[in-house]
């Protein structure tokens, strides 16, 4: 490997670690093989110790007796374990969206999270590039909002009201376009709106 490479390699990491989302390369089995800095909230171990050992994610139900990831009753349905398992089924990009809980120390962390699974192929090897991305943010969106049962304007933490569109505008840059649902459209046919 000449010094061109080894400096590809190094800006390649870089480029990696700057990012935000938790990026892994899985092989079979969810097996990590490399990770990024923010990877490593949810990586139990160094880069050097990934190869030694399964069970690397610090998943709350994993269980240090067991064989490694995938072998407790709960793994059966693990989103990460399933949105793999589907982007190499079906050769491409996938996406889940889940509520996610690993272990840092001994406190659990729990956030939402969309999951991305792209499969690729390197040295003649199956992988999947997995992203987790926190999106704890949005998770707003599928709180409850209080909204007036007459004119059906939300309520703002500061305790302001605004109209729907208003209020998505302002908080979450969401833009509406106005239709008819089927019902609204019979009634307006009919005369009776």
């Amino acid at each position: 490997m000449d010094s061109r490479d080894r400096n590809w390699e190094g800006l390649l990491q870089a480029m990696l670690d700057a990012s935000p989302a938790m990026l892994m390369v899985v092989a079979d089995e969810l097996k990590v093989l490399a990770f990024n800095r923010s990877a490593s909230q949810v990586v139990d171990g160094s880069r050097e110790e990934l190869s030694s050992r399964p069970g690397v994610l610090n998943c709350i139900n994993y269980n240090p007796n067991s064989p490694g990831c995938g072998h407790a009753e709960c793994c059966r349905t693990c989103v990460i374990r399933e949105t793999v398992k589907r982007a190499r089924r079906e050769g491409k990009t996938c996406r889940s969206r889940a509520m996610l809980e690993f272990r840092r120390g001994e406190k659990v962390v729990a956030f939402y999270t969309l999951l991305t699974a792209v499969p690729f192929r390197h040295q003649g090897q199956e992988l999947v590039l997995l992203s987790l991305e926190d999106i704890d943010e949005l998770s707003g969106l599928w709180e409850v909002l209080p909204i007036c049962s007459v004119c059906k304007k939300i309520r703002d933490d500061q305790e302001s009201w605004s109209e729907v569109e208003q209020y998505f505008r302002t908080h979450h840059d969401m833009r509406f376009t106005h239709g008819y649902c089927p019902d609204c459209l019979e009634k307006l046919l009919r005369g009776e709106v």
